[in-house]
């Protein structure tokens, strides 16, 4: 296949679910469409796999190990907050922000000769529109 003209592969996003095309310069057997999506994955990844360990009845005990030792240090167990409506009027309010999974700004604004033509969400490498769904082979010999 000419230099110009490289593979691209297909795949949905494991988070978003969104279509990639990725050239297989770029391809590193990626599932993310970005970095967002992977960091977003790998969070939830760790905080489910603490959720599993504090259920178990290790992660219960050490988690009340813990419980004991902080309240051991603390000069009062339990506290009274302000009953004031001011004080209660005043809390953060927490934003949740959508995914930011878009192709990379630089790429908005690029001018094709080809309207045709595919472009890795990676790197901006033009192609032509056929692509593969799988991940290139290994070569063996025999």
């Amino acid at each position: 296949m000419p230099a110009t003209c490289p593979s691209f592969r297909l795949f949905n996003c494991a988070r978003c679910h969104k279509q990639v095309l990725i050239c297989s310069k770029c391809d590193r057997g990626n599932i993310y469409c970005s970095r967002t999506c992977s960091t977003e994955s790998r969070r939830e990844s760790i905080r489910e796999a603490n959720r599993h360990y504090q259920r178990s009845p290790h992660g219960a005990r050490n988690h009340a190990r813990r419980q004991m030792a902080y309240r051991a240090r603390q000069k009062k167990v339990t506290h009274q907050g302000s009953t004031t409506r001011r004080a209660r009027a005043k809390r953060p309010r927490v934003r949740r922000r959508a995914p930011s999974c878009r192709v990379r700004s630089w790429l908005r604004g690029v001018k094709t000769l080809n309207p045709n033509a595919v472009r890795c969400h990676f790197c901006g490498r033009e192609g032509t529109g056929l692509h593969r769904i799988g991940f290139l082979g290994s070569r063996e010999v025999p």
